[in-house]
């Protein structure tokens, strides 16, 4: 019924059909299949698991690292929530244009910082891993 009314489809930029799903993970599954979503799934749960246990680790402490790690985890928990919500996280070309990327790389960015934090952790304790403390 809406096709056949121009005044109530004039938001929308042409009239056909839509491709902008505005859902990340829909997007990742529609274009890479189950092991794209997989792939992507193993790789937030691999970095969450990481982060949190570089919170856990230096939580007691109060300098910039404790602050850094815990605003970026915070940061990472809202960018999988953004993701729902639109291409904020991994933006495609045909929902936001380039303009996506110049917004999304900062997370991406501060993920990286928190990946060097984590790394001087295991130096500076000589672990193998990061372990939370107990």
């Amino acid at each position: 019924y809406t096709w056949s009314r121009p005044d109530l489809v004039a938001y929308y930029l042409y009239r056909g059909v839509g491709v902008s799903t505005h859902n990340n993970y829909y997007d990742i599954f529609a274009f890479m299949g189950v092991v794209g979503l997989g792939t992507f799934v193993w790789f937030i749960v691999a970095y969450a698991r990481m982060a949190w246990r570089v919170v856990q680790r230096i939580r007691q402490r109060w300098d910039f690292d404790a602050a850094y790690t815990s605003g970026v985890f915070a940061g990472f928990l809202g960018m999988l929530v953004s993701g729902m919500l639109g291409d904020w996280f991994l933006p495609f070309v045909y929902n936001i244009g380039f303009v996506g990327f110049r917004a999304s790389v900062f997370g991406w960015i501060f993920m990286g910082g928190l990946m060097a934090v984590a790394t001087r952790l295991v130096r500076e304790t000589g672990a193998g891993e990061i372990q939370p403390s107990s």
